[in-house]
């Protein structure tokens, strides 16, 4: 989406740095999507079943530019137990500090 008007919506595709376990694609959809205002960061939710207590998360960061994976997090076994927040994180982003100006 352009910031200035007039407003235009651009495609917008997700694709993960690294080819996750099993058959997964490196695309992801937008499953159970949604902005998490004090992160700033394009969350989303693929459960393997409707307790959410598997399944696939991904956190992503826009950097003006586009959208760079952060966070990607899987649990294979649904176990009834653990939420996302809490699942086997595969893959994180480091933060680099920015230098000071």
């Amino acid at each position: 989406m352009s910031r200035q008007q007039p407003y235009i919506a651009h495609p917008l595709r997700l694709t993960l740095p690294f080819q996750p376990p099993g058959d997964v694609p490196r695309d992801v959809e937008l499953v159970n999507a949604r902005y998490d205002d004090r992160r700033q960061e394009l969350v989303t939710l693929d459960k393997g079943r409707a307790p959410g207590d598997c399944g696939t998360q991904t956190r992503w960061r826009y950097d003006g530019q586009r959208f760079s994976l952060v966070r990607y997090a899987q649990q294979p076994q649904c176990d009834n137990w653990q939420g996302p927040d809490a699942w086997p994180t595969l893959w994180v982003t480091r933060s680099v500090p920015r230098p000071l100006r």
